[in-house]
């Protein structure tokens, strides 16, 4: 049946598409005047170039000096030398005015000389300016962290006084500003989606499944937006990459042993098995086995350096051979079965995307399952907000800055743990009727089962069907077809995974994390709580690093009070400071009415999440891309808080705290992407690729002059 949404007679299916087009239109006309007002503002100037007046050093730098004029405000800076394209400059302007006579710094900006509006700066003075000093030092912009990036050959610089400020049509900003507006408009109080869940299914479904589209399809287009991320390189796509044979992936099997992260780790287990192996195909270099110690970094190294022969980082070996410790998992979905069909490798970017996409789609119909069901008086708008907030505070960002061997697993734990719980809750909705459960039970069994085939520590969300099962036996019953359905796939996929375990390193429990080549040896890692609770402060408690300067988001560093070995990268903060939504959805289940239940289920998902914060802290450390472990714990239980709040005390009193929550989460969200896709993420996610192009869109889309 059709609801009539705030104007009489009007679908709100077609007032939601009608909202959605004022929101573009909105957004385009903001675009082109108010983020482009200083195009306007300076079409009619008239630029000159500055004389140079002399050089000098000021506290051992070469700094250019300028006359300037009195009324000098706006400089655009112009380069000369051979300046390398994917490298950034760190200007320092310098200054003499009336305040302060004497030469003194004014401030730092970076530059990307192919984009003019990064070379565009406003100055201000103590009074009337005297002069105007340039430095410049070669910035970030190595194409690895491991790699040292070539100095900028900077021969001399130029500036130009009240310059035109270039027209900047940024389809990111433009997107965000949509995104913003549609979302604002659509939730309002009285706009479309005020009904209920149980007043209008049909509109309730068409919400759902229209936020899960442009959920995926946004994902998509911050995938496809950075080609040298994505794995596919052809003619008409990213074809600079194809050309000069720096993508991740380009189909190409040769040189895949060359690359230690991307996602060929995968191609080459796939390899493997296609030739009835578990071992890879690879020989490790013959002074492997001459070591004492071959798990020991710096003996490693030194035969490196004494016979130029390589080995595979961040691979297990064993008894003479390498192995691959991810989960398998995505090698047998994705990376076999197109080897056997094409003899290539499948292209790793596509690969993470998919298991976002399965995730985004897999946690949408988990909580319109548990609306529908349990929720029915949820309004339709508050689940919107719920979906987006939840969504956001997932950590997929760690997934869209780079798609490499490490997120995938990670992405495909986290897509088949939530259909597993989706499936438990189809079974749940059956309670009576045990012939009808028995599917849905043998679902949820097999998906978590697989869970561990891919990311074994997701494979805590098992612990849901302790609770499903004791309210399942004191309802109704377990009957032996459901006691099957549940223990027959998890009997299997373990068995399997006992047999592979035991084919490769002995033991139907090891997964082989032990014997990985990296930085320490994992054999040796330490045990201890003070440790534990090191890693849980830095990933659930760690504020955020806010700057006044783009991208405004910077790394905390993890300095703890822990005095031992233990892996550690700068992270931008813990799950309360990057994803607030989660913070606020604990805070509305503890003000919730009649919540014993719901609260008990929420505990439930916060304590698995922190046993797996605190098992990634001992199994490797603190590192930023771990949140993909845990962040969505937190947020199925935020939602739960949420929808347990607006059940007990009214859309009124929530909609505030549920507003304010993803508010914040979507800005965070915005400022860690940026900062992601800047020099700064390559902190966070290692041997990030920096791409100056990228970054300088986004600097520019998002600085104020």
């Amino acid at each position: 049946m059709l609801k009539a949404s705030g104007r009489e007679g009007l679908d709100p299916r077609i007032a939601v598409v009608a909202l959605m087009a004022v929101a573009a239109v909105a957004a385009a006309l903001l675009e082109v005047t108010v983020f482009n007002l200083n195009h306007w503002l300076t079409r009619g100037s008239q630029p000159y170039e500055l004389a140079a007046v002399r050089t000098e050093q000021v506290d051992g730098t070469d700094v250019y000096v300028f006359d300037a004029p009195a009324d000098l405000s706006l400089v655009q800076v112009s380069f000369q030398g051979e300046i390398t394209y994917n490298q950034l400059l760190d200007v320092t302007f310098w200054g003499s005015d009336q305040g302060q006579p004497g030469l003194h710094k004014l401030g730092e900006a970076e530059m990307w000389p192919y984009n003019p509006l990064t070379c565009i700066e406003r100055l201000h003075f103590y009074g009337e300016p005297a002069a105007v000093g340039v430095s410049v030092e070669a910035g970030a912009g190595t194409e690895t962290v491991f790699a040292a990036g070539s100095d900028a050959a900077v021969t001399g610089v130029s500036l130009t006084a009240d310059p035109v400020v270039p027209r900047d049509l940024s389809p990111q900003r433009a997107g965000a500003v949509f995104a913003v507006i549609a979302l604002a408009l659509i939730v309002r109080r009285r706009g479309p989606l005020s009904a209920t869940a149980s007043q209008d299914p049909g509109l309730f479904r068409f919400a759902t499944a229209g936020v899960t589209l442009v959920l995926v399809l946004g994902s998509a287009a911050v995938f496809f937006s950075k080609p040298a991320y994505t794995g596919i390189a052809t003619g008409f796509y990213n074809q600079a990459y194809l050309e000069e044979g720096a993508a991740a992936s380009t189909f190409s099997v040769e040189d895949v042993d060359q690359d230690p992260y991307s996602t060929n780790r995968y191609f080459e287990l796939a390899r493997a098995f296609a030739a009835g192996r578990t071992s890879l195909l690879i020989d490790p270099p013959a002074w492997m086995r001459e070591l004492d110690n071959p798990y020991d970094r710096a003996q490693r190294q030194e035969m490196v350096d004494r016979t130029g022969e390589y080995y595979l980082w961040d691979c297990a070996y064993y008894d003479g051979s390498y192995y691959v410790y991810f989960g398998v998992l995505p090698a047998l979905v994705f990376y076999l079965p197109f080897y056997l069909l094409t003899g290539a490798t499948f292209p790793g970017g596509v690969a993470v995307m998919t298991c976002c996409a399965a995730f985004t789609a897999g946690l949408a119909a988990l909580l319109f399952r548990i609306a529908r069901r349990w929720f029915p008086a949820t309004r339709i708008s508050t689940f919107v907000l719920v979906l987006a907030g939840a969504w956001a505070s997932s950590a997929l960002v760690f997934a869209f800055a780079r798609a490499a061997v490490y997120e995938l697993p990670m992405t495909m734990g986290m897509a088949l743990a939530v259909w597993s719980l989706w499936a438990l809750a189809g079974a749940m909705e059956r309670m009576g009727d045990p012939r009808a459960q028995m599917p849905w039970y043998a679902a949820a069994s097999t998906l978590v089962a697989l869970t561990f085939a891919s990311r074994p520590q997701l494979g805590i969300v098992l612990l849901a069907f302790i609770p499903a099962l004791a309210v399942q036996a004191r309802r109704d019953r377990i009957t032996p077809g459901i006691a099957a359905c549940v223990a027959a796939p998890l009997a299997v996929v373990a068995a399997a995974l006992m047999a592979y375990n035991a084919a490769r390193f002995g033991s139907p429990f090891d997964f082989g994390a032990n014997y990985n080549l990296t930085t320490n040896d994992m054999r040796q890692r330490p045990r201890s709580i003070l440790m534990e609770l090191q890693g849980l402060f830095s990933y659930i408690l760690q504020p955020a690093n806010i700057s006044a300067r783009f991208p405004y988001l910077l790394p905390a560093d993890a300095q703890t009070g822990y005095v031992g070995s233990m892996v550690t990268e700068p992270g931008f903060g813990g799950v309360f400071a990057l994803a607030p939504f989660t913070l606020a959805g604990l805070v509305a289940m503890a003000l919730a009415d009649r919540r014993r239940v719901w609260a008990g289920i929420a505990g439930g998902l916060v304590a698995c999440a922190v046993v797996v914060a605190a098992f990634d802290t001992m199994g490797a450390g603190i590192l930023g891309r771990y949140d993909l472990d845990f962040f969505f714990l937190f947020a199925l239980a935020a939602t739960l808080g949420f929808l347990s709040f607006e059940r007990s005390r009214g859309h009124k009193v929530s909609r505030a705290l549920l507003s304010g929550g993803v508010g914040a989460t979507m800005l965070m969200g915005g400022l860690l992407l940026l900062a992601m896709f800047s020099h700064e993420g390559r902190s966070t996610v290692g041997f990030f690729l920096f791409d100056a192009r990228t970054w300088a869109d986004l600097s520019a889309a998002f600085t104020l002059l």
